[in-house]
């Protein structure tokens, strides 16, 4: 909600503020992909209960899973930086 003010309010007709990452935008990417790892890892053990604890699919799951949050937090640092 802060990332939307510093954008639509606070620098309206502003162009260079584009070029800016407000920290609350940063923020809200780390806490979205953190809540989605924590998502996907219980699903992946849930499909590793149910499915008669086999491994290979809760492992794609978990690799996948873990690649999205390491992407996430390596963008949201890149961007944190400029």
């Amino acid at each position: 909600m802060n990332s939307m003010w510093f954008y639509l309010i606070k620098n309206y007709a502003n162009s260079v503020a584009i070029l800016t990452i407000d920290w609350t935008l940063t923020f809200s990417v780390m806490t979205t992909a953190v809540v989605a790892f924590l998502v996907q890892s219980f699903y992946a053990y849930r499909t590793y209960v149910l499915g008669g604890k086999e491994d290979l699919l809760p492992s794609i799951i978990i690799t996948l899973g873990l690649a999205s949050l390491v992407l996430a937090v390596d963008t949201s640092s890149d961007h944190q930086n400029t």
